[in-house]
Order: C-alpha cells, then structure tokens, then sequence
C-alpha cells in the first residue's frame, strides 16, 4: 500500500510514484515524467532485499519533484531500521538514493512517448542502481509500457526488458500488470478526489501482489 499526495489533477493521465521513486506502474516505469511543479511524497513499509530474493519489511521514503514538464528528480531512503547505528552495530540494508528521468520531447506523441533514467545515482551502496529506456502508448483506456535496462545491482529488477499495462477504469480507479524482468505482478490503484480547489491535493493508493511468488513475503507490507 503506497499513499501519497500529489498537487495536480490526475484524473487524465494516473501519474504517480513508485516504490522506488520515480513515475511509473508498480515497479517499473513508464515513459512519461511529473509535471512542471507537481510533487510527490510517499511512505511504503516495502523493501526490495538486495539480491533480489524477498520482500523485507522495513521504512522506504520518497520524495519526488518535476523540475520541468520532462524532466522529474526525486529521493529516496530505503531503511530495515531507523533506531540502529550502524557504525555500532548490524542495522540491515540502509540506503540513500537519487532518481532521474527525463521524457524525450522530440518524438510524436501520438506515435508513442520515450523516457530514459537513472535510478540510485551516486552514493556509495548504490544498491539499486540501475539505467533504462521506456516507450509508451495510450490506447483508449489503457496505457501500455515498454522497456530495457541496464542493470547495475544483484535484483535483477529491470535487467533486459520490462513491460506492463494500465486500465484506467474510471477516474478514481486504475488496474494495473506488469512485469519488472524478474517478477511479475498485479495491482490495483485507488485516486481521491482533490481536497479543495485552492490546494488541490490528492491521495493514492496501490494494493499489489506478486503473481509468481519469486520475491514474495511472509510479513505484512503496506
């Protein structure tokens, strides 16, 4: 479960951020970037172990912003613990990232949009680190995502092709499939209405699951 504010209508395009901090579906992301602006603060009790394996319980914070109309930056701490020095003592996976992602505005968009990114830029860890290529193309009421990465980690997310699919079924509601070329997974994102027309905030969402059981849990995660 992912809840987090957005200062824009989103209604016409379910932009919103992932786990991992930049735009996309669940995992993976798309090929289009927050607005000129528009921000983003997140909280998921969901962590990506790093080889990949599981889902660890602990704190994922993000924050994200759109510098430009192509052009989104954001944040993020990924931390088993909060309460841990670990220069004293084991604390588990602590992480401290940077996300970019830059959609290319010199393609037609009616033939489809392109966005590339760097996900865990700098820092020492560097975790999940990781560049890629995504291709978009909305059809009705579906947004389908195409993509490649170059993987720079031991998850195996995002190393080769990744791909996935978006239902708007109304303006409040989204289904969404994908595939992050390691896991495949299913869920479901939930938009409130706007809080008032002078600070026109919203909440979102997202209930998922892995479909194949290859990173699944046996802790509750939100």
């Amino acid at each position: 479960v992912i809840i987090s504010t957005n200062s824009f209508a989103l209604q016409s395009t379910f932009l919103a951020a992932t786990p991992e901090g930049y735009t996309g579906l669940i995992h993976t992301p798309h090929a289009y970037t927050s607005k000129k602006g528009v921000g983003s603060l997140q909280f998921s009790n969901q962590l990506l172990s790093p080889d990949g394996s599981r889902f660890i319980q602990g704190n994922n914070y993000t924050a994200l912003f759109g510098l430009s109309n192509h052009f989104e930056v954001s944040g993020r701490i990924a931390s088993e613990t909060n309460d841990i020095n670990l220069f004293n003592e084991p604390g588990g996976l602590r992480d401290l990232s940077a996300n970019l992602k830059f959609h290319i505005p010199w393609i037609p968009s009616k033939w489809f949009d392109a966005a590339i990114g760097l996900q865990d830029a700098g820092g020492a860890a560097s975790n999940f680190s990781n560049q890629y290529l995504a291709l978009s193309r909305p059809i009705n009421r579906f947004r389908f995502s195409l993509g490649f990465g170059l993987k720079e980690n031991r998850t195996e997310r995002l190393n080769g092709v990744f791909g996935g699919v978006e239902w708007a079924i109304n303006k409040y509601f989204t289904a969404i499939a994908e595939n992050d070329s390691r896991n495949t997974s299913i869920g479901f994102r939930a938009w409130s209405p706007e809080f008032t027309e002078q600070f026109p905030a919203r909440l979102n969402l997202l209930l998922h699951a892995p479909v194949d059981n290859r990173a699944a849990s046996d802790q509750d995660l939100y």
